[in-house]
């Protein structure tokens, strides 16, 4: 029966029934929709097996309407039962008049007593707790002569079947919890790793694991109250042996070979350039994307932080991996509260992560249908032959920061001459990329023959320590050959700042738009539109040039860097194909119109436009049409759209020349525009 004025001055609290450790035996629930049994009614029950003495004697909440939803539930019964017997068939707590949904939570058997433990939230809405809040549920213990009756240690079961009912308290009743440890606040009492821990190893499954002194109330654990940062990076070159020589590599190294925390006053530092002299402390604390977890029971409480990169639900497919070679800091704020509103006293430690030697591999992750993926804006394998249900992409760890004495000069891979020689030697200072004004960084004129040891392409490099480019700055790349620009730190490209990879005539780059069609007064004549200029691998824009022999077509595009045919091949894999010229057959006025447009150029993974001969009356074409588009590239083979290596658009075509067949001077022959050139 449900009282609903009724409420106790004191609710017990959820540790007051605590089993003896010898005789206490946990019964984990792994699940609660277990079909019903056909029960007898409440109060006695059922006529009792023959000789039975087991008696229901009392349940700790039967009739109350304001339960906390961390209460600690308590069966008495007149002897010990059979702990086999205590399941969630036996004793079914239940959502509603109807028994509902099942509570998920452990059994705690000992002697004559059963407790029963409701699952504790870990989320903010308490989708995961056991009991939910405002709700009435219903409790049976089953007995004779159902099949899951509870019994006693001698087999003999309970007299009848009981029936309960309680009511929990409203959600926003500030007492919905029970603080197990009313007045006094939260803390942590250990971590893993430890506080100050160095070079801590960097395996699948790193987590850190913090255990708290009791509770926590869910809604006041987030990204903002649980802090995880990065704040300093080491010498990426050193790998000095942390532990006195026990443990894995660290790059946090003093001049005397030290690699323990220099400042264990301050937990943001590990150490001062004084004391590191290659230490880095990034500008701006990195976040450390993790999923923040609290797991709590009535015997411990802890916030889990599972880095994201790497992760997988499944702890055997999990290879969540902490940052290498970085000073890590964690934070608790007094944000974080126990059942009770009492706040944790602030939290804050540190550690190092070891340094890795250099190191390749492959990040996969499973493709379930649950996010949409475009193969064709991608540069990963997507559910390929080469990767059945997975999205692969291709991770590259490179570069030592040191770029040479000039900054917008490449450093590798090798001398055009000598690919054994470097561009330029390292100055012994790493480099910060952070220009005042727009610059050029220029690839080179002609096709670099030197292959890198980054990619394995022709690509020019620069590296960095740290690349910036401010509010108003453009930073253009010019030349024929594709670039990588490898950078150990932070990469910010601040508001109105751009760094762009295709001509726009400004400051020394090229013009990547074809020029503009034409009109002149001869016949025959060589006026050209210049196609588009390229950069960093593109491929030109096809010119409009008359032709004065057969075939009677608008120049085509040339290929870019990744094309089969290598780049700057006039009409190659991947470029648009130039319009046929026309000619007007007939002397009337008015002259109508006629041409043929040039095909677009392909990229990567995108085919270019293929173009239609637009003509007018009397105007024909004066060779078959030929404007295709370019079609992406490796359009074959077992790396089809993969772009592996760099790779530039082809160029678009020029556009046909229009003519007439009369000896007329007022018909003005019209010269087609120059094709665009291929984007980076």
């Amino acid at each position: 029966m449900r009282h609903a004025s009724f409420r106790p001055q004191a609710a017990p609290p959820p540790f007051l029934w605590k089993p003896a450790r010898r005789a206490a035996l946990a019964v984990l629930v792994s699940a609660l929709l277990l079909p019903l049994a056909a029960c007898g009614g409440g109060g006695s029950g059922a006529a009792s097996e023959s000789g039975s003495s087991l008696v229901a004697l009392s349940f700790s909440a039967d009739g109350l309407d304001n339960v906390p939803l961390n209460q600690v539930f308590e069966f008495r019964f007149s002897e010990s039962v059979d702990p086999s017997t205590i399941t969630a068939a036996s004793i079914q707590i239940r959502e509603g008049p109807s028994f509902g949904r099942g509570v998920f939570g452990t059994y705690i058997v000992q002697g004559s007593s059963v407790l029963f433990q409701p699952q504790l939230p870990g989320l903010c809405d308490l989708s995961d707790s056991g009991l939910q809040p405002d709700t009435d549920y219903r409790v049976q213990m089953l007995g004779f002569p159902e099949e899951f009756a509870i019994r006693n240690v001698g087999g003999r079961a309970l007299t009848g079947t009981q029936t309960f009912q309680f009511h929990t308290r409203a959600e926003t009743d500030p007492e919905r919890f029970v603080d197990a440890v009313p007045g006094v606040g939260p803390s942590v009492v250990s971590s893993s790793p430890a506080d100050g821990a160095e070079a801590v190893a960097v395996v699948d499954g790193n987590q850190v694991v913090l255990t708290l002194s009791e509770n926590l109330d869910p809604c006041s654990i987030d990204q903002d109250s649980v802090r995880f940062f990065m704040y300093q990076t080491g010498d990426p070159a050193a790998f000095a042996p942390s532990g006195g020589g026990a443990g894995p590599s660290s790059g946090f190294v003093t001049a005397g070979g030290d690699t323990s925390d220099q400042t264990p006053g301050d937990p943001f530092t590990w150490g001062t350039p004084a004391t590191h002299p290659n230490i880095t402390t990034l500008a701006d604390p990195q976040r450390i994307l993790a999923n923040i977890k609290l797991d709590q029971t009535f015997t411990g409480t802890r916030v889990i932080l599972t880095p994201q990169f790497g992760f997988h639900p499944d702890p055997a497919l999990n290879r969540s991996r902490f940052p290498e070679n970085a000073l890590i800091v964690v934070q608790m704020s007094f944000v974080v509260s126990d059942l009770g509103g009492a706040p944790l006293a602030p939290f804050t430690m540190a550690f190092t992560t070891e340094n890795k030697p250099l190191q390749t591999g492959v990040y996969e992750m499973e493709v379930e249908g649950e996010t949409p993926f475009d193969a064709n804006e991608s540069t990963a394998d997507i559910n390929s032959a080469r990767a059945p249900s997975r999205v692969q992409g291709y991770l590259l760890f490179a570069g030592d920061g040191d770029n040479g004495t000039d900054q917008l000069m490449p450093s590798l891979p090798g001398q055009p001459s000598d690919c054994n020689l470097p561009r330029q030697v390292n100055s012994g200072q790493k480099d910060d990329f952070d220009p005042l004004a727009d610059v050029l960084l220029d690839t080179g004129s002609t096709p670099n023959p030197c292959v890198n040891t980054t990619d394995g392409s022709e690509a020019v490099i620069w590296e960095f320590r740290s690349f910036r480019i401010r509010n108003g700055v453009t930073v253009r790349l010019v030349g024929v050959n594709p670039a990588i620009i490898l950078v150990q730190g932070d990469v910010s490209i601040e508001t109105g700042g751009r760094l762009m990879a295709r001509a726009d005539g400004i400051g020394g780059s090229p013009t990547g738009v074809g020029g503009r069609g034409y009109n002149n007064g001869r016949a025959n004549s060589v006026t050209a539109a210049k196609g588009g200029g390229a950069v960093s691998g593109g491929g030109k824009g096809g010119d409009a040039v008359r032709p004065i022999a057969n075939p009677h077509y608008g120049l085509d595009g040339e290929s870019g860097y990744g094309s089969a045919d290598g780049l700057g091949v006039a009409g190659g894999e991947g470029a648009g194909l130039g319009g046929a010229d026309t000619r007007h057959v007939q002397s009337s006025q008015p002259w109508p119109s006629g041409s043929s447009q040039g095909g677009g150029g392909g990229g990567h993974a995108v085919d270019g436009e293929t173009a239609t001969a637009t003509l007018g009356q009397g105007v024909t074409l004066l060779a078959p049409a030929k404007g295709t588009g370019g079609l992406a590239y490796p359009s074959s083979g077992a790396n089809a759209d993969r772009m592996l290596t760099p790779e530039g658009g082809g160029g678009g075509a020029a556009a046909g020349y229009g003519d007439e067949n009369t000896s007329s001077t007022t018909f003005t022959n019209g010269g087609g525009a120059g094709g665009g050139a291929g984007g980076f």
